[in-house]
């Protein structure tokens, strides 16, 4: 069923250094549920002791990490999942399998604020290249790096102005993004005109590479050029939920409306909402540079 999964997986986006991450730890269960069983059993007879077995020798044995102890659930539960939703499984019993680790709570870092004062510094670089400030002003948008790279000419509308960003996600929402500065819409016609006179449609996109794939192949050089700018860290995550915590704390967005604009469900946004308001408990706004 392996073979399936993988299918299963890319049919939703995954990167294939996740997907092979999932394939190996799936492995590596399946192959010790077959050790302590004795016998190769079929989906539906492996059971939550099984589950249980396996991280306690992961840990106790193997002294593997609560973090990866972590990740190496979050697989099997993905992989029941799918098991249940193609039958060969009767339930899907891994929700309720809970397993005891320690992990610090993660400490958000960037003020959303200070960063979107240091925006008009980002796009007025000449040093920065233009797939850089597209990359940046996407991600202040919330908008995830899969989306980002499939995105092209036709998702960008020239309202005069402002500039409007139409897409579906990987999840299958609608997301609707407005840009109202001037560098801003600056920076996408330039895009715009970029890809007419390469004859291709992609937003973010070099000559030599005009698959979705530019940002994933060149994401360590742009945010390691975008941290000598703004001297901090510029990753898509964090980006995202500081972007969260801005629009509930500052702005007073409602969770629709979050929900909205982050092409997600209600019920998505407010399970996200409450780790980033633990995330981000102790950031002040008030102290953002102008």
């Amino acid at each position: 069923m392996l073979k399936e999964y993988a299918e299963y997986r890319r049919s939703n986006d995954i990167k294939e250094q996740t997907l092979k991450y999932e394939i190996e730890q799936l492995h590596i269960f399946l192959a010790f549920v077959t050790n302590f069983a004795g016998r190769k059993l079929e989906p539906f007879e492996i059971k939550p002791l099984h589950v249980k077995k396996y991280l306690d020798h992961e840990k106790e044995i193997k002294q593997v990490t609560d973090t990866t102890i972590k990740r190496k659930l979050s697989t099997i539960r993905q992989y029941f999942h799918f098991l249940w939703e193609v039958g060969k499984v009767p339930n899907d019993f891994m929700p309720k399998v809970k397993y005891e680790y320690n992990i610090p709570q993660k400490t958000g870092s960037t003020n959303y604020q200070e960063l979107l004062a240091k925006k008009e510094q980002i796009l007025s670089n000449s040093r920065l290249l233009l797939n850089d400030k597209l990359y940046f002003l996407l991600t202040l948008k919330g908008i995830k790096l899969q989306d980002i790279e499939r995105l092209t000419t036709e998702n960008v509308v020239d309202a005069g102005n402002k500039i409007v960003v139409r897409f579906e996600n990987n999840q299958g929402y609608f997301v609707k993004c407005n840009f109202y500065d001037e560098s801003d819409i600056a920076v996408f016609i330039q895009a715009i005109e970029r890809a007419t006179f390469r004859d291709h449609t992609l937003l973010v996109a070099s000559t030599n590479r005009k698959e979705a794939n530019y940002l994933r192949h060149n994401l360590k050089e742009i945010n390691d050029r975008l941290h000598k700018v703004i001297n901090a860290h510029f990753r898509g995550e964090e980006i995202r939920s500081s972007y969260i915590h801005f629009l509930y704390k500052v702005e007073r967005k409602s969770l629709e409306e979050m929900a909205e604009m982050l092409g997600t469900s209600v019920t998505s946004i407010t399970n996200t909402l409450k780790v980033v308001l633990e995330r981000y408990k102790h950031m002040d706004y008030n102290k953002a540079t102008n």
